[in-house]
């Protein structure tokens, strides 16, 4: 099988320091990140960088790796010359973008055979990010959300030790409960252990990738059918109500829910009829004769 230079890879020397090599990974990441790269064969070249990390990332994969390395001479190291800070672009904090992408990136994905040879089949790269510093005990912090933010990519500003603030580029896709690591992004180095918290809201409500929406119509609106335009996260929309519609009905808007680029959910507007109050003596006797008019009952399974 073909042997993999995870130096190269990453664009690091052999004798990087941690330091060097989570740089490394950072650059490269948001290079081939298939979100944003235009570079051919982003996605497989992703998946390298994510390969290679864990391996240089990881203390005792390293060193195993390092036992097997092959002669310098029979291979060459392509020099890297951003030498750049890759904590920041434009202001930003990117690498919690690049740490979730990464984890939903390769949640179903394992590595090369190479990779097997080496340590084994790895199904699912959940932990990478939290790996390659173990030994770090990771600063804690939580970040909220509200629900419009979760549709689209977002910089938000938290607070982490001694008061010190940092920002971070929040992908849109990111779930409730979600945790992400931070290496290196705290005081001296210390790692960030992120946690998603979702705001409830008004009228969503979240099932995985599923938005929710409850609509109240009118029981005319019910019976006779209508058009309702409805604000929905994603823009504008036209919702067709057919004639004959029952309450708690649901319909779908397909495409319309969370998610990224991969995979994206539905919008649902579960239909609720509410009957207006009847005030003045022409409206009860309307219902009156509503009564006269629908020999009919919800409950005929209670009928005696």
């Amino acid at each position: 099988m073909p042997y993999k230079d995870y130096y190269n890879i990453l664009g690091v020397k052999r004798t990087a320091t941690p330091d060097e090599i989570r740089q490394g990974y950072r650059r490269m990441a948001h290079k081939y990140h298939p979100d944003v790269s235009q570079e051919p064969n982003a996605e497989e070249r992703f998946k390298l960088v994510q390969e290679a990390y864990e391996v240089l990332g990881t203390a005792d994969k390293r060193k195993k790796y390092d036992e097997v390395r092959p002669n310098d001479s029979q291979h060459t190291h392509t020099k890297h010359t951003n030498h750049s800070n890759p904590r920041r672009k434009g202001g930003v904090d990117v690498s919690f973008f690049e740490e979730i992408s990464r984890q939903e990136f390769e949640k179903e994905k394992g590595f090369s055979d190479f990779f097997d040879s080496l340590f084994g089949k790895k199904k699912k790269y959940a932990k990478a990010a939290e790996t390659p510093s173990d030994h770090n005990t990771p600063f804690a912090t939580e970040l909220s959300l509200e629900v419009e933010e979760l549709f689209q990519d977002t910089i938000k500003t938290i607070q982490i030790q001694d008061g010190q603030k940092l920002q971070v580029r929040i992908p849109r896709g990111a779930s409730d409960g979600k945790k992400v690591r931070l290496p290196g992004k705290g005081l001296n180095g210390q790692d960030i252990l992120l946690t998603i918290k979702v705001r409830e809201h008004p009228w969503y409500s979240i099932q995985g990738n599923d938005l929710y929406y409850e609509l109240p119509i009118t029981p005319w609106e019910a019976a006779l059918g209508t058009q309702i335009t409805l604000n929905t996260p994603k823009g504008s929309v036209n919702l067709r109500i057919p004639p004959e519609t029952v309450t708690g009905k649901k319909m779908r808007l397909p495409g319309r829910g969370l998610g990224t680029n991969h995979e994206n959910g539905d919008f649902y507007v579960v239909l609720l009829i509410q009957t207006p109050p009847a005030h003045s003596p022409e409206q009860k006797a309307f219902y009156i004769q509503m009564q006269r008019l629908f020999p009919w009952t919800p409950r005929p399974h209670l009928k005696s």
